[in-house]
């Protein structure tokens, strides 16, 4: 037999696991294989498909206490994942060895156990499980790992969200989820990682996938946590609950649910049903792109992840529910202003976005980029979440319009005050009559093209003063023109030097009269 415990069909590569385990009565293996993991196989031909839920298993597993080691090959190298468990966590490390053993990933059918050395404890020992070596898992190696300042760290890939469905999510709160006290808080999930992009990846995706409420708190270790609320844990039991043994689901959640006896979840295990299904946590079954639960922590990762892109978003006041929903061609520039108090504190602004995020804070808001499009298709998109939605907080209700919208009191009335009167009117229209209708001279015309000139001058041209450095004497003039004609240089020439503070022939400094003013004192 090509595959332990298994029935090889050679006429659709169907493998039927014969010796089924506890944990594989909950979790039915579906799907094609091929024969490629017997022991002493190359790496290399060891080419799959693999089982969706062995992915999420092992991708999710390397959130947390899983890792995985690159050795080199003579064509390519290949991938080893490998996985620690302490002692108390036997029943965990042994059913998992079991399914991997039961599909072929792994050798033996129990762990290995392996002394660590430890100076607190003496005879310290872990369960190890490792898996076959495989060329084809260089993409989840290479997405994990980046090197910077020539370190190798682990980092949350992009794509985390395509895996972290509930089976995942049951084995990573088996490897790091704990409970610190029966009282606790909620359900932490024990990371490893440092940097708070990372923690905000998994945090928004637990929220706008399963409506998890969670926060990020700093541990003893240095390392980042997740702690996930009362009400939220309860229902993540429910989401998980049918990927792990009754033995495991006791040892994690019991206890948490007997003393929270009184907290009721605010879905019902059918509803988490369709939202697991769903993906989302709205009635409107829309799943945006990105989501980020706290407006305020995720900032730098809101304008980083939105560079060079078009689409929708949509503000969510978190207690309220209330929202508002908009576009730009520009995401980043567009969500950048939202941070510069400058802008939304504008009074021309006036928007009722800008008044909830500086009454209530952005922590209290979350951010959904709804959509990315094109931006020809953006109107479109925008008018079709404005209509779906319909947001409490756009004054707006048709996209790329005005209509709709209220002037204040004051700009009412400074429009009634520049409205002029009928008799007005008629006095103006008289009066403009009369001047074209006189024939000035030649000379006249001239003296008021002059004196056009001249004040356009001294009104609109930019003054240029130009020093002498040898002799200190300060020429100014009213225009580039001027000082171009005086000094037989062109006009392009004087904002060169003006921009590039170099001297003209060498001793004679140009500078924007505005700027000499500030800064005489310096000659």
């Amino acid at each position: 037999k090509l595959w332990p415990n298994c029935e090889y069909d050679y006429t659709n590569f169907t493998y039927h696991p014969l010796d089924i385990s506890p944990i594989e009565n909950v979790m039915p293996i579906i799907g094609k294989m091929l024969p490629f993991n017997k022991a002493r196989t190359r790496a290399i031909t060891r080419i799959g498909p693999h089982n969706k839920q062995i992915l999420d298993i092992i991708i999710c597993g390397m959130l947390g206490d899983f890792w995985a080691d690159k050795i080199p090959g003579c064509q390519f190298p290949s991938i080893r994942f490998n996985i620690e468990q302490s002692i108390s966590n036997t029943a965990y490390i042994h059913q998992l060895t079991l399914l991997f053993y039961n599909l072929g990933y792994c050798a033996r059918p129990i762990p290995t156990l392996v002394q660590k050395s430890d100076k607190e404890i003496e005879n310290r020992f872990n369960y190890r499980l490792s898996l076959f070596t495989f060329t084809n898992f260089i993409w989840i190696y290479d997405s994990f790992y980046k090197t910077v300042n020539g370190k190798t760290i682990k980092c949350v890939p992009f794509y985390i969200g395509d895996y972290l469905t509930p089976i995942g999510l049951a084995h990573l709160i088996m490897q790091i989820g704990v409970f610190t006290t029966p009282l606790a808080e909620g359900l932490i999930l024990k990371t490893k990682f440092k940097n708070i992009s990372d923690l905000n990846i998994i945090k928004n995706l637990l929220y706008s996938k399963y409506n998890i409420q969670s926060q990020i708190k700093l541990n003893e270790d240095g390392n980042l946590d997740i702690l996930i609320d009362k009400i939220s844990s309860l229902n993540l039991s429910i989401i998980v609950k049918p990927y792990l043994t009754i033995e495991l689901f006791n040892q994690i959640f019991v206890t948490f649910i007997q003393i929270n006896s009184n907290i009721k979840p605010n879905v019902s295990e059918l509803d988490l049903v369709s939202l697991r299904r769903a993906g989302t946590n709205n009635n409107t079954n829309i799943s945006p792109v990105k989501s980020y639960l706290d407006a305020d922590l995720s900032k730098e990762l809101i304008i980083e992840e939105n560079k060079n892109q078009s689409g929708v978003y949509r503000w969510t006041h978190k207690n309220s529910g209330q929202s508002y929903i908009g576009s730009s061609i520009k995401l980043n520039k567009r969500l950048i202003n939202y941070y510069s108090y400058k802008y939304i504190t504008d009074p021309k602004k006036n928007m009722l976005i800008h008044k909830a995020l500086l009454k209530y804070g952005y922590s209290a808001f979350k951010l959904d980029i709804l959509e990315y499009c094109k931006p020809e298709n953006l109107i479109n998109r925008e008018q079709y979440y404005l209509d779906l939605f319909k947001p409490k907080l756009n004054i707006l209700t048709i996209a790329g319009s005005k209509l709709g919208s209220k002037h204040t009191p004051e700009t009412i009335a400074k429009l009634k005050n520049r409205t002029k009167s009928l008799e007005e009117l008629t006095q103006i229209r008289n009066h403009l009559a009369k001047l074209n209708s006189i024939q000035f001279t030649k000379e006249f015309r001239s003296i008021l093209s002059e004196a056009t000139a001249k004040f356009n001058r001294l009104t609109k041209s930019s003054k240029v003063v130009i020093i002498n450095i040898e002799t200190g004497e300060v020429l100014e003039f009213n225009s580039y023109r001027e000082a171009s004609s005086k000094f037989n240089i062109s006009r392009n020439s004087i904002q060169k030097y003006i921009n590039t503070s170099l001297l003209f022939k060498g001793k004679f400094k140009i500078s924007h009269a505005r700027w000499i003013i500030s800064k005489r004192s310096r000659y």
